[in-house]
């Protein structure tokens, strides 16, 4: 039988300087307490066809219990680690995802953020698996908690909502953005590395956990205080991985 081989994409000097771009002004390093994780600064689809500004990064570093003990986060900008605080005493969308390892909270124009990653234009086809099939795709990092990385790699497997990939991840990779080296989109969120998964690394595919916030908003803004008891009891009373991905089309 033929062996074939994937190999990463060639990139031209646009692409390398968006990356670049990116590297310098889309990620952050999020801390709690002494654990340091990677965050991104997204434009997303929101309720009405409107788009909202958001900080992406991972539950393990920012969930409820973060949130119920602290009234701000910390976010440190750029390799010389700029300080940012993200004060949460305003009524912004919080969002929690336990399952796949996702927090996204809203950001607001005084917040100070002027720099965003977007979401790759197929990533809500039904046929994205098949888009993605062996595409190459790059992950921006703060490895350990220091300078910003990227590293690039090859889809291995997509199987629902998990991305497969060979690119190399470390410590402090959890919360960092996983993108499609074609276009420098969006696609997924790093989960780090996994030896459950027969040595590939993984990631979580953002479609369902944007479907999932977009439906959970659409109808109404709710207050601060309410949506962390909202997600508590969602914890509480769905303990289904399945159930609690897939998007709530009722």
């Amino acid at each position: 039988m033929e062996q074939r081989y994937s190999y990463i994409k060639p990139v031209t000097i646009e692409i390398t300087n968006k990356i670049i771009q990116q590297m310098s002004n889309c990620i952050c390093k999020v801390k709690n307490n002494e654990n340091i994780g990677t965050g991104f600064f997204c434009i997303i689809p929101y309720k009405n066809n409107n788009k909202i500004k958001v900080l992406i990064t991972s539950y393990q570093i920012i969930n409820e219990i973060y949130i119920q003990n602290n009234m701000s986060i910390n976010l440190l900008l750029g390799d010389y680690n700029e300080n940012k605080i993200i004060n949460l005493n305003e009524n912004r969308n919080i969002y929690f995802n336990q399952y796949s390892n996702t927090t996204i909270i809203e950001l607001k124009d005084y917040d100070n953020i002027n720099n965003f990653l977007e979401l790759d234009d197929n990533l809500f086809r039904n046929d994205i698996h098949l888009l993605l099939k062996n595409e190459s795709i790059y992950i921006l990092q703060h490895l350990n908690g220091g300078k910003a990385l990227v590293s690039y790699g090859i889809i291995n497997i997509l199987n629902e909502k998990f991305i497969n990939h060979i690119c190399y991840v470390g410590t402090g990779v959890i919360g960092a953005p996983i993108l499609n080296l074609m276009n420098n989109k969006v696609i997924g969120i790093s989960l780090g590395p996994d030896n459950t998964f027969n040595n590939f690394n993984v990631g979580i595919l953002l479609k369902y956990v944007i479907e999932e916030f977009i439906n959970k908003y659409q109808n109404n803004i709710q207050q601060f205080p309410n949506i962390i008891n909202n997600n508590i009891q969602d914890m509480g009373m769905n303990n289904n991985l399945n159930d609690f991905l897939m998007p709530n089309n009722k």
